[in-house]
């Protein structure tokens, strides 16, 4: 065979970033095909890793559409920037951040919301295996520059192009693929995928792994420590807004795990400081 699927260097950054395109969309295909064969022998550990402030601040850099550094296609970048921060400023899953259709984002009277609902058994999704919830419908406040960026998105970069031309497009959903399918969850892994890689080119090390879940953790955690710290409610206020926000049913524990981290994290940092305030007067 005289043809090679490996890129040669002599092609430019759009052509590999084409070629990257087609090779995800290929990997999506395959996986759709055999996914009701796919066994994960790895066991499911549930990690709690919140993002540092490190982290979040080369991950926003490195999102922000036009940026030098971003590693996604010109015509993707509106589109991944306005997922990662949906997961960041909601807490949202990933199964749920691809079930929004294009009309869940609203201006309220007060402020801008997302509505986050039950389509578990929508029979307008396409996706050979439907993502399910596991959590309850709700609404969260979002902030008004995050609902400008999903207007501009709205209006200008959710259809793909073809021949020129923007296409017309069959599905509600407000994440759509270059085939203007909606978003699978292998593309939605493979952008957060492609993220990290150039994280770790860049900062080896820095990050073990990039997923969905380390922004859902990444938003519990700061949204706790906010409810207390800055709103001033006591711990079981914070942890029902927490729940509710999350949409986690009054039976999970998860609000309470969390509760139960930055109780930890609190004591451990009050304990630093009454230790080095010691060490202190001693030398005083």
């Amino acid at each position: 065979m005289r043809h090679s699927l490996h890129p040669r260097a002599r092609h430019n950054s759009t052509t590999l970033a084409h070629i990257e395109v087609v090779f995800a969309d290929v990997a999506d295909v395959i996986e759709r095909r055999f996914e009701s064969h796919i066994i994960n022998v790895r066991p499911d550990r549930t990690r709690y890793r919140s993002l540092t402030d490190t982290q979040l601040q080369i991950i926003r850099k490195l999102i922000v559409p036009g940026a030098a550094e971003n590693p996604f296609p010109e015509r993707l970048q509106l589109r991944n920037w306005l997922m990662i921060k949906l997961l960041l400023e909601t807490g949202i899953r990933r199964v749920e951040l691809l079930k929004l259709y294009a009309t869940d984002i609203n201006q309220g009277s007060q402020h801008a919301y997302l509505s986050i609902n039950d389509r578990e058994h929508d029979p307008s999704d396409p996706h050979a295996e439907e993502p399910a919830l596991k959590t309850h419908g709700r609404t969260v406040g979002i902030s008004t520059q995050l609902y400008e960026v999903y207007e501009r998105y709205i209006q200008s970069e959710r259809r793909p192009l073809r021949d020129g031309k923007s296409m017309k497009l069959l599905y509600r959903y407000l994440f759509i693929s270059d085939r203007g399918r909606p978003l699978s969850i292998r593309a939605l892994s493979n952008v957060l995928d492609r993220l990290f890689l150039t994280i770790e080119l860049a900062h080896p090390g820095l990050l073990p792994t990039l997923s969905a879940h380390d922004f859902r953790h990444t938003f519990a955690d700061r949204f706790l420590a906010y409810l207390v710290e800055t709103r001033g409610n006591d711990l079981e206020r914070a942890t029902d807004e927490l729940r509710r926000v999350c949409g986690w049913s009054d039976a999970s524990t998860m609000p309470r795990r969390y509760a139960s981290r930055y109780l930890a994290e609190s004591a451990n940092r009050h304990n630093a400081e009454r230790a080095s305030a010691a060490w202190t007067r001693r030398e005083n």
